[in-house]
């Protein structure tokens, strides 16, 4: 099988590969701040609380358990809400694959190439 860039004539510098995070929902961008706010509180309630409450010895004990609990939860919701899945790719402007859009990756390098090579034919 010819290499992609010998059968179009492709150069060095025809090709460039940007790889960057999709962007998320806006309203899954803003649910990720507010969880950072709650968050916030969260923590800094569990740090002060004493000093307006008397706690049960048992919490007071699980303090720092329950800060820790409050981050790796919020973070994890957080990385969730961020996180879009998405495996986009594109040439001159035109979709070659979309996870997106097909909901789901590409079966093989082989498909890949082909639906490239697709486009590639109608660019050349």
């Amino acid at each position: 099988m010819q290499h992609l860039s010998e059968k179009y004539a492709l150069g060095p510098h025809d090709v460039t590969s940007v790889l960057e995070n999709y962007p998320p929902s806006d309203t899954n961008a803003m649910l990720s701040k507010a969880l950072t706010a709650l968050q916030a509180v969260v923590v800094i309630g569990a740090l002060t609380v004493e000093k307006f409450v008397a706690l049960p010895p048992e919490i007071r004990e699980k303090k720092m358990l329950i800060v820790m609990g409050a981050l790796f939860i919020g973070n994890t919701m957080k990385n969730s809400l961020m996180s879009t899945g998405a495996f986009e790719v594109w040439f001159d402007e035109e979709v070659v694959w979309s996870k997106l859009a097909t909901g789901q990756m590409p079966r093989s390098e082989v498909g890949l190439v082909g639906a490239l090579e697709a486009v590639l034919a109608k660019h050349a």
